[in-house]
């Protein structure tokens, strides 16, 4: 029985193993993402900017704003929806932690020395956790800062069209 516990706990480490690596090998994509939508909207900014100067036309300046934000807002709903599945796969991680918990806590009450083992790859398994955790709110800050940007986007169209509201409504008058 001893070993048959042995061998469920050594399944368990490996089965958490495969989670742990397969959880950073989706981490390095969606930082990928992240870096690659980052490069996208710097060539976005530049394109529309150069637009804007070759062009210099208030209307065009203004729908090229407004397109930029709407792209912002796709990429950033599409960062939200990899943030929720990264979420849900680190609460199944959780959950299949916690039960192995559970599993080892019982057979651990009747063998004291394995107990103090499985009590140390427990500590191992909370740190990593941990970790997981540290990195998903460093993705919740990121996310922050996108919304920020996209609200500060909105605002400036919003004040350059009220810009060029007034400006029609001059030369109308003249």
């Amino acid at each position: 029985r001893l070993r048959e516990m042995e061998q469920k706990l050594k399944e368990a480490q490996g089965n958490l193993e495969l989670v742990r690596m397969n959880h950073e090998v989706e981490k390095e994509a969606l930082n990928k993402t992240i870096s690659m939508m980052k490069s996208e909207i710097r060539k976005q900014d530049s394109e529309s900017q150069r637009q804007i100067e070759m062009e210099g036309h208030n209307s065009i300046r203004q729908e090229g704003l407004e397109a930029n934000v709407s792209q912002l807002q796709l990429q950033l709903d599409k960062v939200m929806k990899e943030k929720e599945e990264l979420q849900d796969k680190l609460n199944r991680l959780v959950d299949c932690v916690r039960r192995d918990e559970q599993e080892k806590k019982t057979w651990l009450e009747h063998h004291e020395e394995e107990r103090k083992q499985t009590l140390q790859c427990l500590l191992a398994i909370k740190r990593e956790v941990m970790s997981e955790h540290s990195w998903h709110e460093a993705v919740q800050r990121k996310t922050t800062k996108l919304e920020k940007k996209i609200a500060e986007m909105r605002d400036f169209a919003r004040k350059e069209r009220n810009a060029l509201e007034q400006q029609q409504q001059q030369q109308q008058q003249q």
